[in-house]
């Protein structure tokens, strides 16, 4: 009798990390400009859902500390971000736009200490967990420097250089690199895992 395990493979596994902070980097300005349509008071009680939320999931760490369960909660968030970009994309600007990519972004935060805490236990040697912070800074940098060259190309090619595009109009058009790149990292999230036979 043989059983399937899975197993995270280390250099696509870095990759993805690498190309998952160049999207966070890339994204951190238009995250504010949606969150900017939604009432204070929504932040109050978005940040009292989360940290139910983190608590609840901590509660079954013993469930979840499994390859399997971290292999389903990541490619589970990369899913939910791509449908955060495509509701930016589809939906007109309105609050309830800005609503709805507020809670699929809570949704992936409530799992986010989670996942940090799996991926220190899985790597227990130095070497592997310096790469992949390594790359994991490097892609957040990457990301910051391109999202400063996205916004700088926008306003240089605009008709008048010395108007700026609206805000709006600036993380719409973001969102379709930002589209391109979630694709990127939900496939090298897949490959970052891999099943093999084992003998039971």
């Amino acid at each position: 009798m043989s059983r399937k395990t899975l197993s995270v493979r280390l250099r696509p596994y870095i990759q993805y990390k690498f190309v998952n902070s160049t999207f966070t980097g890339l994204s951190t300005g238009a995250v504010f400009i949606v969150y900017g349509l939604l009432q204070p008071s929504v932040f109050s009680i978005g940040g009292l859902i989360l940290s139910l939320g983190i608590l609840l999931v901590s509660k079954y760490y013993s469930s979840l500390m499994r390859i399997k369960a971290y292999y389903w909660t990541t490619i589970t968030t990369e899913v939910i971000i791509l449908f955060a970009i495509l509701l930016v994309l589809l939906i007109p600007k309105g609050e309830f736009l800005a609503l709805a990519y507020y809670s699929l972004l809570n949704l992936i935060f409530v799992f986010g200490t989670y996942l940090m805490r799996f991926e220190s236990t899985l790597f227990k040697k130095n070497k592997a967990l310096s790469a992949i912070d390594s790359a994991k800074q490097i892609g957040n940098l990457l990301g910051l420097a391109l999202s400063w060259m996205f916004y700088e190309s926008l306003r240089l090619l605009a008709p008048d250089h010395s108007t700026t595009p609206d805000n709006w109009s600036q993380v719409y058009k973001l969102h379709w690199v930002l589209l391109i790149v979630q694709l990127l990292t939900l496939l090298l999230g897949l490959r970052s895992f891999s099943k093999s036979r084992q003998r039971a």
